[in-house]
């Protein structure tokens, strides 16, 4: 069996900041769901899916475009979508415009417990996220994650 192709190591520097971002990703994520589950009741991947139709003209988008934004399969966001429709957070309809795609909406319903969620979101990554950094690290981590975020969606943009 041929051996895999090596692949060259990061520098130490690299690999240092990887672990740190990879770590405090994590360790963000494991917050926010603790925060959502608490106030909201519902994964923090459903929260997002609110917040994207929240942020959308109209509260509507296409679902291959919230799939695409939150980097979610399509399976996982069909998925999220049905309990979200049960619980009346989102509806979901046939795009009048490509019978093959769907529309999906944020209900009255899905709007409030966003408002209401919100600002504990923001509570919480007050201190070790955006508290921590003076200005400066803030245009500097925009920028990071702007690049990073370019680069994963070259990487996805078949997958929705």
């Amino acid at each position: 069996m041929p051996d895999a192709p090596s692949r060259p190591a990061l520098d130490a520097a690299r690999a240092q900041a990887w672990r740190r971002l990879m770590f405090a990703v994590q360790g963000l994520d494991e917050v926010l769901e603790r925060q959502v589950q608490r106030d909201g009741g519902m994964p923090h991947a459903y929260y997002k899916v609110l917040v994207v139709l929240d942020a959308a003209p109209d509260g509507e988008l296409r679902m291959s475009e919230v799939c695409g934004r939150l980097h979610f399969s399509p399976s996982r966001l069909s998925h999220a979508v049905r309990r979200m429709e049960d619980d009346g957070w989102v509806s979901r309809r046939s795009d009048p415009d490509d019978g093959r795609a769907f529309l999906l909406r944020l209900t009255d319903e899905g709007r409030a417990l966003v408002e209401r969620i919100s600002p504990r979101q923001v509570a919480e990554i007050r201190m070790p996220v955006m508290g921590a950094l003076d200005d400066a690290q803030v245009e500097q981590l925009d920028a990071i994650a702007a690049t990073i975020l370019d680069a994963i969606d070259g990487l996805a943009a078949d997958d929705c």
